[in-house]
């Protein structure tokens, strides 16, 4: 059963934040022909997040 709980715009900014950052990461390996998998995507994602707060 789907959550109904009504989004909050903290949400909202995380998701936005999260594909302005998936964006910016395909226009990186565009050059390559790679095709990542999702495990990949939330390993870097993870690392960037842990980067930034260093």
């Amino acid at each position: 059963m789907p959550n109904l709980r009504p989004k909050t715009s903290l949400h909202a900014r995380e998701r936005d934040k999260k594909v302005k950052w998936l964006r910016q990461l395909r226009k990186k390996l565009q050059h390559f022909s790679l095709t990542l998998r999702p495990q990949m995507i939330r390993a870097i994602w993870v690392r960037d997040i842990v980067k930034k707060e260093t």
